[in-house]
């Protein structure tokens, strides 16, 4: 198998690590989700945290969405160099991103709006 190939069949692991809170887009990243599985893109997600919009992703019935709730840090720092993304889909101004931080010192690149 010749690396594109391999690179159109590799499943991309993206990440969120956060609140599941509305400041935090989880609505933006739950829409990103469904037209993930709608288009049949091969993404997987890893869901790191809780809050009020849990049932976001809860409802998903599929095996691509894989929800880890509140895990201890040293846990986090374990799956982070298996993510080949972190979404960071926040409405509101992030002021310091420490889940940002944490991605970029793992290689992992992050995607979010500019605030």
């Amino acid at each position: 198998m010749n690396q594109n190939t391999r690179a159109k069949n590799h499943k991309k692991s993206i990440f969120f690590v956060g609140r599941l809170e509305r400041e935090k887009g989880v609505d933006i990243l739950a829409d990103i989700v469904r037209e993930s599985i709608r288009r049949e893109l091969p993404h997987e997600y890893h869901i790191f945290g809780d809050g009020s919009h849990f049932s976001y992703f809860s409802n998903f019935e599929n095996n691509r969405v894989i929800l880890h709730g509140n895990v201890p840090h040293e846990e986090l720092q374990q799956h982070l160099p298996h993510a080949d993304i972190l979404l960071m889909p926040s409405r509101f101004l992030e002021t310091f991103g420490l889940s940002a931080l944490e991605a970029l010192s793992a290689g992992v690149p992050v995607v979010g709006f500019r605030k």
